[in-house]
């Protein structure tokens, strides 16, 4: 069965209703399963509707049109998480409450500027 939201947008299509002209998804198979509903529907990315997506997976280039999306360095991530658990044991007082890293936006094609 197709994601709850995906009927909403293929009711809200059909019925001639307004659809969202841009959409962040969590990831590339919901990306995926968007782009096939634009192409079913006759909706064209990026002119009629705009979409982006989180991190590059290995297939992420193969799907059609290769998405817009924000890169997080999960590496990077792992690597200050380790630390700080390391850091945490030996000064279990000197405790850290947050990290921050920065994501990186890499164009592809389902997107363009407005």
């Amino acid at each position: 069965g197709r994601d709850i939201g995906l009927d909403a947008v293929y009711d809200a299509a059909l019925e001639g209703r307004p659809v969202e002209r841009a959409a962040a998804l969590e990831q590339d198979a919901v990306y995926a399963l968007c782009a096939e509903a634009a192409h079913e529907l006759g909706v064209i990315i990026p002119d009629g509707v705009q979409l982006i997506t989180f991190d590059r997976y290995p297939y992420s280039p193969l799907i059609v049109p290769e998405p817009t999306l924000v890169q997080i360095d999960v590496r990077d991530m792992g690597r200050v998480a380790a630390k700080q658990l390391l850091q945490e044991l030996k000064k279990p007082e000197l405790r850290v409450q947050s990290f921050t890293t920065l994501p990186s936006l890499i164009v592809g094609k389902s997107t363009h500027l407005i």
